[in-house]
């Protein structure tokens, strides 16, 4: 049977009656209740007006489902006959929920840190309050309280069924580095009582803000290269909205203190809340250097560290300390050949512009005939006294490839030769060699030599050093008996120059006629 766990005591339910065959004092005569393990329940008999008696089950105490959700009684029915017999029956009893306890939160209040610029998403809590009753009555719901301020619902989502609390905004420990999350549970039974828990959200501070770099004020104009060390060119302001240590700064003037290339004369000192002023370190000297680039570092005190820096420029003014001064006693120059006159700049050879000290070329360098020269140059200011130096230039005149190879062997006629070679002459036999000359030096003066038509059959083979020509096949003369080759000779500058002649050899039967002794040779390398 089922009875409401908000039954009051009292509260009477009937239960089904025995039937006794036999009559008068052998018939039915009462019932007993027993296995009542807590008391809750009582049995009432009662008799009907033809004397036929009936259980009533009587709730003695308030029911709670929570705490025992079942019980199973035993009701015994009894005679009156001698021996009395008896029968039984199992009476289970379930106890129907009614809503009548509250979602229960594991604690009233949590404390979560979280590190700010927690990306999207990222699972703050895991909320878990529970119900004791069944059903919809146990059926919790998760909500921000109603007194819960905008910035809650703009940084923080809840989910409804399970409690868990995500990042739904960009958290900034400069903001605020507390946030309050007030939160409730009710469940779905009919008049819920809501629960409610407070999350205290940490934010943890990361070294996401890099220094700022402000600049109070910043010498105007040229600061003279006389300035005492010690000199203030500008005030500056240096910021970090991050605490602890990433929010300690170390400052300082990028080269400043330091020697070689990229080194500044100026230094940062230090005043107070943060404010330093840009100085000079040592003395200043134009004739160096006219101009700096001076950028001020900042960097915190972060895991990794941040870094900012801020640029500003000053000039340097000239004073008049130095005389004329060449950067070295000796100019050596290379100049190609065939320079176009004003490239590079003593009399018919090149001018000195008075005024910048350039050179320039008046004439067309040729390297066959011009390989260097010198000249000294004078230079002095218009100070007075005047003062004076000089110094001297050497010219280095670079070949050029110029000068394309001419193939003076064999002797060409209208860029053609005819080389005689006898029958069953058979394989690595010298046919003859082209011979070049070039009138360039180094690369542009070495030469190479190819066929580069007429031997698709690979009758002949040609040293590309030497020029030497020779037989490949041994039946060469069967397959062309005259044979007309292309041969090429390029030398190695850039870019590189080539000659051409065209080679007809030709397949003697008896011997070769005697050379001419005036004629240039042909012998074999």
């Amino acid at each position: 049977m089922d009875i409401s766990e908000n039954a009051a005591p009292g509260t009477r339910f009937p239960l089904t009656s025995a039937h006794d065959p036999d009559a008068g004092d052998n018939g039915l005569r009462t019932y007993l209740l027993t296995r009542d393990d807590y008391g809750l329940f009582s049995l009432d008999v009662k008799s009907r007006g033809d004397g036929t008696k009936f259980p009533e089950l009587v709730i003695q105490k308030p029911l709670d489902r929570e705490e025992q959700s079942h019980h199973t009684l035993v009701l015994t029915a009894l005679d009156g006959g001698d021996p009395p017999r008896s029968g039984t029956v199992q009476i289970n009893v379930r106890l129907i929920d009614s809503n009548d306890n509250s979602p229960v939160f594991e604690a009233a209040s949590y404390v979560v840190e979280l590190p700010e610029n927690a990306p999207l998403g990222t699972a703050v809590i895991d909320l878990n309050a529970t119900d004791a009753d069944e059903g919809t009555n146990g059926e919790v719901l998760y909500s921000f309280s109603g007194y819960a301020p905008d910035r809650v619902r703009d940084l923080f989502s809840i989910d409804p069924q399970s409690g868990l609390i995500r990042v739904k905004g960009n958290l900034d420990y400069e903001e605020s580095g507390l946030v309050e999350i007030d939160v409730q549970a009710r469940d779905l039974g009919p008049n819920p009582i809501p629960a409610h828990c407070k999350v205290t959200v940490r934010l943890v501070d990361r070294n996401d803000n890099a220094p700022t770099i402000g600049f109070v004020s910043v010498r105007q104009g040229a600061l003279s290269e006389a300035a005492p060390p010690g000199t203030v060119i500008a005030l500056v302001r240096v910021t970090d909205r991050d605490s602890g240590k990433n929010g300690q700064l170390q400052c300082r003037v990028l080269g400043g203190g330091g020697s070689g290339p990229g080194a500044v004369p100026f230094t940062l000192e230090e005043n107070y809340d943060n404010f330093y002023t840009v100085v000079t370190d040592r003395p200043l000297d134009r004739e160096a250097q006219d101009e700096y680039n001076v950028t001020i570092v900042a960097r915190d005190g972060g895991s990794p560290p941040l870094n900012s820096t801020k640029s500003f420029s000053v000039r340097i003014l000239d004073e008049n300390d130095n005389p004329p001064r060449f950067s070295k006693n000796l100019y050596v120059l290379q100049v190609p050949e065939n320079n176009i006159p004003g490239d590079v700049s003593i009399y018919t050879y090149v001018s000195v512009n008075p005024t910048n000290g350039a050179i320039y070329a008046l004439r067309s360098f040729n390297y066959e005939q011009t390989k260097h020269f010198e000249f000294r140059v004078l230079a002095k200011d218009s100070g007075s006294p005047h003062r004076e130096s000089n110094a001297t230039v050497r010219v280095t005149v670079l070949d050029v490839n110029d000068n394309a190879p001419l193939i003076v062997l064999p002797t060409l006629i209208n860029d053609t030769a005819e080389l005689q070679v006898p029958r069953n002459a058979g394989v690595g036999y010298p046919v003859g060699t082209v011979r070049a000359l070039d009138s360039d030096f180094g690369e542009s003066g070495r030469l190479t030599y190819e066929i580069v038509e007429g031997n698709e059959e690979h009758l002949f083979e040609m040293d590309p050093t030497s020029g030497e020509i020779r037989t490949l096949h041994p039946y060469w003369e069967e397959l062309s008996p005259v044979a007309e080759l292309v041969v090429k000779v390029s030398d190695h500058g850039k870019p590189s120059l080539s000659a051409v002649a065209k080679l007809i050899v030709r397949a003697l039967a008896g011997p070769l006629p005697e050379a001419d002794p005036s004629a240039p040779q042909l012998t074999p390398v």
